[in-house]
C-alpha cells in the first residue's frame, strides 16, 4: 500500500536515515517495512526559533493501514499527460502563436507526439534577445520587436523565474516542471514548496526546449507575427 506521511518536521541537516525513522514513527511501524520512499514537496518553516524543514513523502508499506494516522492518507492515482499519437500523423502541422512558457510547453509535447508543431514568434531566439535586452539596459537602445516584453521565453526571461500557478490542475503542472527538468532544470522544482529557476539558467532551458522541439521534428521561427 502506498501512503503520502504529511507535515515530517525535520532539521536542515537530515540524514535519510533520519527520515526513514521519523515516517515510520508516523506510521506506527518499523523502518525494514517501508520501502520506495520519495519526497514529494519540502518547504521551510522559520517561525518560532530555529529553521525547520517541512517535507511530504510517499512510501510503499506492507500490510494496510491501522486506524487513523495524523496527516497520513492514501496515494490517489496520479492522471498522466504524456499520452503519445499512436499513429502516424496525417494532418497540417499544429500551429502555435508565441514562445512564451505555454507556446514553448504546447510545441515540446506536440512534437514529443509526432505531430511536428510549426512554433511563431514575434520576437528574437533567447540568445539574440538577451543581447537587445543588455543594449536596452545599458544605452536605453528599445528594439520594438524584441525586447524585454517580446521574444522566445515571454515576457519572465528576465525574472528570477518563480514558478507559481494558480492551476489546480496538478497533473499538468507537475508535467510542465518535468519539462524543465527535462530541459536543464533542477530536480529540485519537483519537491520545493516555492521553487524558482534563476535569472542565471532561464534562457539555457528555454533555448534546450527550443532545440528539443527541432530534434523531434517541429519548426521554429523567429519574427513571424501572426
Amino acid at each position: 500500500m502506498r501512503l503520502r506521511v504529511n507535515r515530517l518536521e525535520l532539521n536542515p541537516g537530515y540524514t535519510a536515515e533520519k527520515l526513514l525513522r521519523a515516517v515510520a514513527k508516523r506510521l506506527r511501524g518499523k523502518p525494514g517495512d517501508l520501502h520506495n520512499l520519495k519526497i514529494v514537496r519540502r518547504s521551510i518553516d522559520a517561525r518560532g526559533g530555529s529553521p525547520r524543514l517541512v517535507l511530504s513523502v510517499e512510501v510503499d508499506t506492507r500490510g494496510r493501514q491501522r486506524g487513523k494516522l495524523r496527516d497520513v492518507q492514501p496515494v490517489p492515482p496520479v492522471k498522466t499527460y504524456k499520452k503519445d499519437i499512436t499513429e502516424e500523423w496525417h494532418g497540417n502541422s499544429p500551429l502555435v502563436v508565441g514562445a512564451g512558457p505555454a507556446g514553448l510547453c504546447a510545441a515540446y509535447e506536440l512534437a514529443r507526439s509526432g505531430a511536428r508543431p510549426l512554433l511563431i514568434e514575434r520576437g528574437e531566439a533567447a540568445e539574440m534577445r538577451t543581447e537587445r535586452v543588455s543594449e536596452f539596459w545599458k544605452k536605453g537602445v528599445l528594439d520594438c520587436e524584441s525586447n524585454v516584453l517580446y521574444g522566445e521565453g515571454g515576457a519572465g526571461l528576465f525574472s528570477d523565474g518563480k514558478l507559481t500557478s494558480r492551476s489546480k490542475d496538478r497533473g499538468r503542472v507537475r508535467r510542465f516542471l518535468e519539462i524543465l527538468v527535462e530541459c536543464g532544470a533542477s530536480e529540485d522544482i519537483l519537491v520545493d514548496a516555492e521553487p524558482h529557476l534563476g535569472s542565471d539558467v532561464l534562457h539555457k532551458i528555454v533555448s534546450n526546449m527550443r532545440r528539443r522541439i527541432i530534434e523531434m521534428g517541429g519548426e521554429v521561427r523567429f519574427g513571424v507575427r501572426l
